[in-house]
């Protein structure tokens, strides 16, 4: 099941509870709460899950790809026909991406072009950054370059760019820890605001007709919303994706929620 499927069947089922939480409990404004979470939960968790497993594959895949150029470019280095240096490489280990250097292996014993072999892999992996590199590869293959030469300009590229992005993420560890802080600080004003200022604040006949439990239902809604665009801006700001971020807006979702829920 890919993402956008898990989007479709995580909002039909949290719109079934959402009405069964209009229809049966909508005078209970605390169960009423807990169903919307619920549902909320239940839109947000399943797209979240699915979305971030596709990430963490793509973020696996792209780790091994400079290793497997290297290890190709290397056996290229010392002499070996394309189709042997390709087919040694497929039988190392590189997690993810194994499947895929087989592939390419196969293909290549079987006459298939290797820039056409290069230029399927590159979609499949779905991987826009080994799209980049094998589109460079294919361009600088088909201009005359030593393919040994090729690859390894591009493997050293890549892992220019991955030592770039663990660098950017270390330096912003702070701020990621800074954002939560905040995060929390906002979680704890609305839970001094909804459990002692709003009652305070209101009269008893006003907390009789529900004003108490209106706010409550405000602040909820509040830390949710904080807590989903709070995670998207960490993840942008860490990993320079908002989909790493999806993993910071549920916890952050779901802890806050929580914590002003039972309150």
């Amino acid at each position: 099941m890919n993402w956008k499927t898990a989007t479709i069947v995580a909002i039909a089922i949290a719109f079934a509870i959402v009405m069964v939480s209009v229809i049966i409990f909508s005078s209970d404004l605390r169960m009423f709460s807990l169903l919307n979470g619920l549902a909320a939960f239940t839109a947000l968790s399943i797209p979240v899950y699915v979305r971030y497993k596709e990430y963490r594959r793509l973020r696996k895949i792209e780790d091994e790809f400079p290793r497997f150029v290297e290890d190709f470019t290397n056996n290229i280095s010392v002499g070996m026909p394309l189709p042997a240096a390709l087919s040694e490489t497929a039988g190392n280990n590189y997690g993810e991406l194994t499947p895929f250097v087989q592939e390419m292996s196969s293909k290549v014993e079987w006459g298939v072009p290797f820039g056409k072999i290069l230029e399927y892999f590159g979609e499949k992996t779905q991987s826009a950054l080994i799209a980049r590199t094998v589109r460079g590869i294919i361009q600088a293959h088909d201009s005359g370059g030593r393919l040994a030469d090729v690859m390894s300009s591009m493997s050293n590229a890549v892992r220019e760019l991955d030592k770039v992005k663990k660098e950017r993420s270390a330096s912003v560890f702070s701020q990621m820890i800074t954002g939560y802080f905040i995060f929390f600080v906002f979680v704890g004003i609305m839970v001094v605001m909804a459990s002692f200022l709003i009652p305070l604040l209101s009269s008893g006949a006003e907390a009789e007709t529900g004003t108490i439990g209106l706010y409550q239902n405000i602040f909820l809604s509040l830390v949710l919303v904080q807590g989903i665009f709070a995670g998207l801006g960490i993840g942008k700001m860490a990993e320079g994706s908002l989909t790493a971020g999806l993993k910071h807006s549920f916890v952050m979702a779901v802890v806050g929620y929580t914590v002003l829920a039972v309150a």
